[in-house]
């Protein structure tokens, strides 16, 4: 994904890529101090999830860390071939409409967001 992770963030990813290879489901608690890429690591799993055909949410708490997820990770996954959308409650009308469309055909891939992705107008295709 055009960053190089370290040891520690190799194991995660490695981990949390077998769980999700499961054929049941998991819960994972991704836990470390700031600066640590827990980021990088999240982005690994959405970039996994996209590979299989499907689409994965970023849900974040806050608008402000929804924002900095979509401005972190979206390049990566830019990169990456990947299509994604930020989707909060201060999305203009305009991008939630194209976001809201993209998510329910499946041309979005990836979704970042508030709260505002339980909304049930927000259909994905393939979650």
């Amino acid at each position: 994904m055009g960053v190089t992770p370290t040891g520690d963030q190799d194991r995660a990813i490695a981990e949390l890529l077998a769980d999700m290879a499961a054929p049941h489901p998991a819960n994972r608690l991704l836990l470390g101090d700031v600066g640590t890429g827990k980021t990088l690591v999240a982005a690994h799993a959405l970039a996994a999830v996209a590979d299989t055909g499907t689409q994965a949410a970023m849900m974040a708490p806050t608008e402000v860390l929804a924002v900095q997820y979509a401005e972190k990770v979206g390049p990566l996954l830019d990169a990456a071939g990947i299509s994604w959308c930020l989707l909060t409650g201060s999305t203009s009308a305009a991008d939630r409409r194209s976001a809201l469309a993209g998510l329910e055909s499946g041309d979005i891939t990836v979704a970042f967001g508030t709260h505002a992705l339980l909304e049930a107008r927000v259909s994905f295709a393939r979650l």
